[in-house]
């Protein structure tokens, strides 16, 4: 049998522990930095596009996750044009349009030097596609599921979605920032 003392001893010590942890949590927290030094060790990746070359695919990696910047010539801007959207009307971004039709006017960067930057990766399984011109349409080739792709990411034959595009931040005239996919909502948020 439990005597009184016993269960008083129990509350007591129980509701000790938990103003305790509690203030512990809250004094940890302030000690941590704040949102913006956080945001400075985040993968981020700085491109110049005035130093890329017009016509060719160019990749980077960021945060494990290949990243092609194309700079489009007159020929392929005419060609996009052209096309139709492709099997799939809409494109994925992350922010902050998590959907938005697969236009030519969506998907190309407005500037002095047009270009389309793009995950170089397949949903869901993150298969790599080839690039450089491979493909009946000119961009990209899905070797997994014999997707092929136009210079702007949109696929016209095989099974798939569109590329998804990357969160880019303007810092100067040419040149654009970019984070990996899985901190930009955090960094929007300020909860990095």
């Amino acid at each position: 049998m439990v005597s009184r003392r016993s269960v008083l001893n129990y509350v007591t010590l129980g509701a000790a522990f938990g103003v305790v942890s509690v203030g512990a949590s809250g004094l940890l927290r302030s000690c941590a930095p704040s949102a913006d030094i956080r945001a400075e060790h985040l993968p981020f990746l700085k491109i110049d596009i005035a130093q890329l070359e017009p016509g060719k695919d160019h990749r980077f990696l960021l945060d494990n996750t290949p990243l092609g910047i194309h700079i489009l010539t007159d020929a392929e801007l005419a060609q996009v044009n052209a096309l139709h959207l492709g099997l799939d009307p809409w494109v994925k971004r992350n922010y902050p349009h998590p959907q938005m039709p697969a236009t030519a006017e969506n998907l190309i960067q407005p500037g002095p030097i047009p270009f389309v930057a793009l995950w170089l990766t397949t949903e869901p399984w993150q298969i790599v596609v080839l690039g450089d011109g491979a493909g009946e349409y000119g961009g990209f080739f899905d070797p997994h599921r014999a997707g092929h792709y136009d210079v702007l990411g949109r696929i016209h034959k095989g099974i798939g979605h569109n590329l998804a595009v990357p969160y880019l931040t303007q810092i100067s005239e040419t040149v654009y920032g970019v984070y990996a996919d899985r901190f930009v909502a955090r960094l929007k948020a300020g909860n990095t």
